[in-house]
């Protein structure tokens, strides 16, 4: 009868011990490096699957919280707030076509910034033209937002989870082509 309370405070502090080393899946990812190399890996990787000529000549810029609304339909303080470094590429001729990889501070932090993106982009910034479907991908504390044709997003989708460990990827996609598309400001046009 004494041996019944070690046992059970045993089976406590097991549990407990448990519980704060199982791996937590929403912060696991295997990219690492810079943010702008791993955009270069991810947009390599995705132009390796796609046709060549289906491939966007593309100029990359960095994402503040000065240009944060225009490219990401993030305010500057959401950015601010939860965003280490970010990078994006974006075409250069009248082709609806964005990959964007944000560095959140923390896992939590994506998940935010991914909402938020989900919820205020607007696939029809280019006016004229729309991506066939736009998307966000979250790995541990990366977001990737892919707005493109779809063989190309597929191939950057792929890309990213063989780079982040496919296990390790949540995505969500948030527009396809002939769905609603906001009213009011485009946001930046071509550079936006």
């Amino acid at each position: 009868m004494k041996k019944l309370p070690v046992v059970l405070l045993s089976l406590c502090l097991l549990a407990v011990l448990a519980v704060s080393c199982a791996k937590d899946e929403s912060s696991a990812t295997n990219l690492t490096g810079a943010t702008d190399a791993i955009l270069v890996q991810i947009t390599e990787g995705a132009a390796a699957l796609v046709e060549e000529n289906r491939i966007p000549v593309t100029f990359t810029d960095g994402i503040t919280k000065d240009n944060s609304q225009s490219i990401l339909y993030v305010s500057a303080d959401d950015f601010e707030a939860n965003v280490e470094d970010a990078y994006a590429e974006s075409a250069l001729m009248s082709v609806a076509h964005r990959v964007a990889l944000i560095k959140c501070k923390d896992a939590a932090s994506a998940k935010k910034i991914s909402d938020l993106i989900a919820g205020n982009f607007n696939s029809g910034w280019m006016i004229c033209v729309t991506p066939d479907s736009s998307w966000t991908l979250v790995s541990g504390q990366y977001v990737l937002l892919v707005v493109s044709k779809d063989d190309y997003a597929d191939a950057a989708l792929q890309s990213f989870e063989e780079l982040a460990g496919k296990d390790n990827v949540k995505s969500e996609k948030f527009y396809t082509i002939g769905d609603a598309l906001p009213e009011g400001d485009g946001g930046g046009l071509l550079l936006g």
